[in-house]
Order: C-alpha cells, then structure tokens, then sequence
C-alpha cells in the first residue's frame, strides 16, 4: 500500500469520526429532550384529567348544558392525539384505554343524565305550579261572572280561590329551596302545603256552582241531527274546579318522579367520581414507568458514547502504531545513509515494510 493511500485513509477516517461525533451529539441531545418532554407531557394529562375534564363533566351534570360536554370530549380527544403521543410506547395503550372508557362513559350514561339536569330537572312541576296558576286566575273570573246571580257564594270561591294561591305559593317557594339544598325540612314543608291545597280544594268542590254555563259552538243543522236532543251545557266552574284537583293531586306524582330523577343523577355523579378516580390512580401508577423510560434514554445515550469514545481511542491507537512503524523504518536508515556518506557502499539494509515507497527504498539502499 502507497504511503499517500494510507494518509487518504487516515484523514478519511478522522473525517468519519468528526461526523459521527457530530451525528451523535445531536442525537443524544435529541434524546435528552425527549424526558423533558415526557415529563411535561404527563404532568399535563393528570392535571387536566383531574381538574378540566371533571370540571367540565361537574359543570353539565349541574346545568345540563351541551357545549360543557362537547368540551370534555375535545379534551380528551386531545390529549390522546397531542399528548399521549409523547409518552412512551409502554404507557400510550393504557391511557388510550382510559380515554376510550370515559369517552363512552360520557356519550351514553353521562349524556342521557345530563338531559334531565339543570332547568329540565323541574320542568314538570314549574308546569304544574304555572297551569295550577292559570286555573285558579280562571276560576277567580268565573266568581266574577257569578257575583250578580249569587254574591255570597261568589265570595266564597274568591276567598278560597285567594287562599289557594297564597299555599301554592309557598310550595312553589320551598320547592325551589328544596332543589337548592335537598334539605328534608323543606320537603316536609311541601308536603304539609300540599295537605292544605287538597283540604282547600275539598272545600272549594262542595261550593255549589255559579250557573255560569259555558257558551254553545255553532254546529251545522245536519250536525245537529246527530245531537242528543236532553245535552246539557257544561258549566264552567265544574270544569274549572276538577282540573285544579287533578292538577293538585298530579304534583305529588311528579315530585317523586323528580326525585328519581335526582337520584339517578346522583349515582351518575358518584360514578363519574369513581371513574375519574379510578383514571388518575392509574395515570399516577404510570409515573414509574415514564421514569425508568428516563434512565432507559439516558442508558442509550451513555452507551452510544462511551462506545464512540473506544472507537476513537482504538483508531487512535491503530494510526500511532502505523506512524510508530513507519517513523522506525526511516530512523533505521540512518546508520546506513551516514555509512554510505563515508564511502562505504558494502552496508545491506533491509526495511521489512510493507509500504511500496520503503520497499522501493530498501531496494535502492541495496542495489
């Protein structure tokens, strides 16, 4: 081998080595980020489970409004696409897992809870208590029409009417606090007002009706053949008065149906609680993983370069030996260069290289 071929092999070497340590820094820089990254990463998927995304599930449970729930979905559907894809390999399949199980958690039970909730929670009985308004405001009219034919008894449905809505009032007011608060007192309080209602409406049923008769529809004269010819028209007042009693007896009904309701909200509430819990037990359990991820990257990039660092050493140690060899070779010469300066041209030298140029040499040293 040619002497500049070995010099060409030598420098292209240490090229090789300057470009693999370069390489290598970058990586392992890289690969230093990624703990950081991961930390981050994690810190905020336990954070934001913990406290956005209950929350949000909090805050639909309690007024039952859509958008809150679009927003954990999008959260989670965030975080599995732009955090979870930072952690390591190990850790992704199980809080996808997580994710996937309160994403449907949250599209049938939570969803169909939240319906009811908020201001649908008492629909039926605000109904109730307006149309029961609405009937007594009518019936007050119709003592009105009869005060000319029967005054005494005009006054009487208007006081009673008048204490009606005083008592419904007060059911009305207790009601609200009850779903405020939950509190026993106040739905014992609305029992005893819904008593008072039913021993008020007995009394406003054995008033006797006003003659107020309630204005026949024109009817076609064929139509009229099909008529009875004995109907009598309806008075009003019956009418009025039964639709209050159905209406007051109608509430109870509704109040325990709302009470369910409630119910049902509040297991759906605790099992939310539980499978949060149960989420952020086991993101927490994940932390030892992501921290022998950490010593696993560190392990890597510690082996790369100390493995880079035998490699030079050891090129190293091969390119002194070659130029240890060649810079013998050429001091061995010497003594036959100063014996040939002399005059004395009898002197053998022999190299023992493998080079073509000290081959060369030897041979001309000995021709």
């Amino acid at each position: 081998m040619k002497l500049r071929h070995l010099i060409t092999i030598n420098t292209a070497a240490l090229v090789a080595i300057a470009i693999t340590i370069a390489a290598s820094l970058y990586w392992g820089l890289q690969e230093f980020k990624k703990p950081r990254l991961m930390k981050d990463a994690y810190f905020s998927i336990r954070y934001q489970v913990s406290q956005q995304l209950h929350q949000h599930i909090e805050a639909y449970l309690s007024s039952g409004d859509a958008t809150r729930l679009g927003e954990a979905e999008q959260l989670l559907e965030t975080l599995a696409q732009q955090q979870v894809i930072q952690l390591p390999p190990s850790v992704q399949p199980i809080l996808l897992e997580q994710f996937e199980r309160i994403r449907t958690y949250i599209q049938t039970r939570l969803r169909a809870a939240g319906k009811l909730s908020g201001s649908h929670l008492q629909t039926l009985l605000i109904q109730n208590e307006r149309d029961f308004s609405d009937g007594l405001q009518a019936l007050a009219l119709y003592a009105g029409d009869g005060h000319d034919k029967t005054p005494q008894h005009a006054f009487d449905y208007l006081q009673i009417i008048n204490q009606l809505s005083t008592i419904s009032a007060k059911r009305s007011q207790y009601r609200e606090k009850y779903f405020e608060t939950l509190s026993t007192q106040h739905l014992a309080r609305i029992e005893e007002y819904q008593q008072e209602l039913e021993i008020a409406l007995e009394k406003l049923e054995s008033l006797p009706p006003l003659g107020i008769y309630r204005e026949q529809e024109t009817v076609d004269d064929d139509l009229l053949l099909f008529e009875e010819a004995d109907a009598e028209p309806a008075e009003v007042g019956v009418e009025q008065k039964s639709e209050l009693t159905s209406l007051c007896r109608r509430f109870p009904i509704e109040l325990a149906n709302t009470q369910k309701l409630l119910t049902r909200i509040a297991q759906t509430q605790q099992d939310t609680h539980q499978l949060i819990s149960t989420a952020q037990a086991e993101i927490a359990g994940l932390e030892q993983k992501i921290q022998t991820s950490f010593k696993a990257i560190e392990q890597r990039v510690v082996l790369l370069f100390g493995f880079i660092v035998i490699l030079i050493v050891l090129l190293a140690v091969i390119i002194y030996r070659i130029q240890q060899l060649i810079t013998q070779a050429l001091l061995n010469i010497v003594p036959v260069a100063i014996s040939y300066a002399d005059g004395d041209l009898s002197a053998s030298y022999q190299i023992n290289a493998r080079s073509e140029e000290l081959q060369q040499l030897e041979q001309a040293l000995n021709s």
